[in-house]
């Protein structure tokens, strides 16, 4: 390291390795923070010295049952955050090398030594391809972690070893109770395989009384719905996947109000016209965003009575997977009642013709979506037309009727295929160039992944410890 570097006071050493800290940090001297412990001796100092550089920890258990190796560099890189709330996430490997199941006991002991450490963690994070174990052990009698400080808990999981989902039915699951008397809890974030059966008041307890984030990206049926918005009077921020097939009639919840409830995310699988129907009887006064969206291609369709729907004049922003509409004329009724969207995205927009692009152009009689500043279309239909978007943008960017708000910001994902991506992407840059020098935002991608950052934010990690 140049002189020049090793001489820098410890609050700029601080700021610089601040920018270099990786967004998953674990125990490997190959990566900051324990990298810049290498650099000289004054590095050295000002990064150990440092608490906010060891307050989040990601691990993975060996697969060769060496915990307690892996305990002692836990306990000393949480030593190093001194006081700091901790953000601790652990992926559990319960089989070796030659597919062998680990011994039980070498877990057990391990978890209860974690003991000290979930007592002074804040965010908390579990995660392990072979969930039905590591609920067996979350719900052992010997284990009982200290949860008080607890704000946000994951859990996730991929699949089960390849376990045919016909047998995951047949298989009785413990109840894990240990997060029950969280007080402080607010934030639940679930994704794996959890068998699909009851999963909040069967599975895995919490004070759901309390949660302000529910984030579940399991199959819910209609008892756990009817169960989670029941008994979340608090929450704010809810996404959800429901299997429909079960719910046959649609529920009804008289005037329940949900008076914190800001941003819904809705998603199902199988062919049905009754989820916006789960909530239409709901108080919602202060959601502001909704996500409509489908697990299949044509899955869902929305029935005419659902564009009735009383909180879509209310909304600031709309997600919506195209599969949920019939047509342009169906987008039309849904866009005629939601005059107050600033921001509007289109997912899947295969679904959606070039029409959709004249029928929501400004014209003298035309104002419709009179609020929308924001547009996002996710496009992956060779049949689009640059120009038709072109015009659309013009008639928004340019001109715009009296009291109807101008398009500042457009992002667009060509999702063709390399080569048909590739030459949309230079036509439409061409026909949106004027636009873009004008003050329009302008934004070209191949995917969308990055638009759905309000979702992303709760998902700290998901899968095994190769998906952080």
């Amino acid at each position: 390291m140049p002189p020049c570097f090793q001489e820098l006071p410890q609050d700029i050493i601080r700021e610089i390795a601040s920018y270099s800290l990786p967004e998953f940090p674990w125990p490997t001297s190959l990566r900051p923070p324990l990298s810049l412990c290498h650099l000289s001796s004054a590095w050295r100092h000002t990064v150990q010295s440092s608490p906010e550089f060891w307050s989040t920890l990601f691990v993975r258990t060996p697969n060769d049952g060496n915990h307690p190796r892996l305990l002692n560099q836990i306990i000393e890189w949480f030593r190093r955050a001194k006081n700091r709330p901790l953000s601790f996430f652990l992926s559990l490997e319960f089989y070796g090398p030659d597919g062998g199941k680990l011994e039980r006991s070498q877990y057990e002991i391990f978890l209860v030594q974690l003991s000290p450490i979930v007592a002074r963690t804040r965010h908390l994070g579990l995660s392990s391809k072979n969930m039905e174990i590591l609920l067996e052990y979350l719900s052992s009698t010997s284990l009982q972690w200290n949860v008080d400080v607890l704000d946000s808990f994951d859990i996730a999981s991929n699949w089960l070893d390849g376990i045919p989902p016909s047998s995951l039915a047949r298989q009785s699951t413990p109840i894990v109770d240990l997060f029950k008397d969280a007080r402080r809890l607010r934030h639940v974030s679930i994704h794996g395989y959890f068998f699909n059966d009851n999963i909040l008041h069967r599975k895995l307890v919490f004070p759901l009384s309390n949660l302000t984030t529910i984030v579940i990206g399991e199959l819910l049926d209609d008892v756990d719905w009817d169960y989670l918005i029941q008994t979340c009077p608090r929450v704010r921020y809810c996404d959800v996947f429901l299997n429909m097939s079960s719910f046959d009639p649609p529920r009804s919840y008289g005037r329940l109000s949900r008076p914190d409830l800001q941003i819904l995310r809705l998603g199902a699988v199988h062919r049905h016209y009754g989820l916006v129907t789960q909530i239409e009887s709901l108080e919602l006064p202060s959601l502001h965003t909704l996500h409509l969206y489908e697990q299949f291609i044509d899955a869902l369709l929305m029935s005419p009575q659902a564009f009735d729907f009383q909180h879509f004049h209310c909304l600031r922003s709309l997600i919506l997977s195209c599969g949920w509409v019939d047509g342009v004329d169906g987008m039309i009724q849904l866009f005629q009642r939601t005059v107050n969207v600033e921001e509007l995205t289109l997912l899947a927009s295969y679904k959606i013709p070039n029409s959709l692009f004249q029928a929501i152009s400004y014209t003298a009689t035309n104002r419709i979506l009179p609020r929308l500043t924001s547009l996002r279309v996710h496009i992956s239909f060779r049949t689009f037309d640059a120009d038709t978007l072109g015009d659309m943008i013009k008639s928004r960017s340019v001109g715009e009727p009296v009291g109807c708000e101008r398009l500042q910001h457009l992002a667009v994902a060509l999702d063709l295929g390399k080569k048909d991506s590739g030459r949309l992407t230079n036509a439409l840059q061409e026909v949106l160039m004027p636009y873009s020098a004008a003050g329009l935002s302008l934004n070209l991608t191949e995917s969308y992944a990055n638009w759905d950052k309000e979702r992303s934010h709760r998902r700290a990690f998901h899968g095994t410890f190769d998906d952080w």
